[in-house]
């Protein structure tokens, strides 16, 4: 059922090619620059102010999640020396210095897997 959907989109995306890239085309000339970000009559937000207020307000929600999301995990990891990936390791990784160590290297390949994947080109 699904695929079905799938090809009756891309279908009607297919027959009204030429609609999209018109829309395409005229998009692109398209600033909010030129817009006041208040009215000039009333004062008020206009579209153009709210969007500047709404990317610093996801900006500020992106980088308190991320700062939560490492506070609750680290106090996790050091409350109940549980891994930050569940893996099975033939040796005791619950071991004083193994379980640094595997907490180190899984943290690190982590950190490494989303650079090299936030660089590759698509």
């Amino acid at each position: 059922m699904s695929i079905s959907l799938v090809y009756f989109i891309f279908l009607c995306f297919r027959l009204s090619l030429r609609n999209l890239e018109y829309l395409i085309n005229f998009a692109e000339s398209f600033t909010w620059k030129e817009f006041p970000a208040r009215g000039p009559d009333t004062g008020i937000l206009t579209m153009r102010g709210y969007i500047a207020r709404i990317i610093s307000f996801t900006k500020f929600l992106w980088i308190f999640m991320a700062v939560f999301h490492v506070t609750q995990s680290t106090y996790r990891i050091l409350s109940s020396r549980a891994m930050i990936f569940t893996t099975w390791y033939p040796f005791n990784a619950s071991a004083s210095l193994l379980y640094e160590i595997v907490n180190f290297t899984q943290v690190s390949l982590h950190l490494y897997w989303i650079h090299k994947r936030t660089r590759q080109k698509y």
